[in-house]
Formats: structure tokens, sequence, C-alpha cells
């Protein structure tokens, strides 16, 4: 049973990892994306979509 709740407890934080790791590329391509508007005018966002 520790060996399975011991898996279990490994599984979520790399998880969390993934999901914080993502969650941190948004925001970056987000923040970048929208200082090339402001310079540029051209809406980084709408090309990629």
């Amino acid at each position: 049973m520790s060996k399975k709740a011991n898996n279990e407890i490994c599984l979520s934080k790399d998880v969390e990892q993934d999901f914080r790791m993502m969650f941190l590329i948004v925001a970056v391509t987000a923040i970048i994306s929208v200082v090339i508007y402001k310079f540029t005018g051209i809406n980084l966002l709408w090309m990629i979509l």
C-alpha cells in the first residue's frame, strides 16, 4: 500500500510540474505577443490561431 501511495504522490508532482511549465510557456507567449502588438501593430495571436 505504501508503495502505491508513493507512486501516486510522484505522479501528481510530475503533473503539477508539467502544468506549471505549460502555464509559464503560455504566459510568456502572451506577454511577447502583446509587446509585439504594441510595437508593430501585428497581432501575433491571430496569426498563430
